[in-house]
């Protein structure tokens, strides 16, 4: 298989992984994501008012996800009403 073809089928893979949590977790109304790369890793963007513990938690939840090669976070999203 080529390489670039295997990157958009991992990345389709990740992407969904993440998108699967982030809507089960309902941390969709207050984060954003990015990849970083093609290899899988992404940023969490998170509502800069993100409770740091629950941001904690759900970072580590990502992590275990087999298709995403790495997780870094910020706290520059727009401000959330849900906090």
């Amino acid at each position: 298989m080529p390489t670039i073809a295997w990157s958009q089928e991992q990345n389709s893979r990740a992407e969904k992984a993440l998108t699967e949590l982030l809507f089960s977790e309902e941390a969709d109304e207050f984060t954003a994501y990015r990849f970083i790369n093609s290899r899988g890793y992404v940023e969490i963007i998170f509502a800069s008012n993100t409770p740091r513990d629950l941001a904690k938690d759900l970072l580590a939840k990502i992590k275990t996800l087999p298709d995403i090669a790495g997780v870094r976070e910020s706290f520059a999203g727009t401000p959330c009403r849900r906090f």
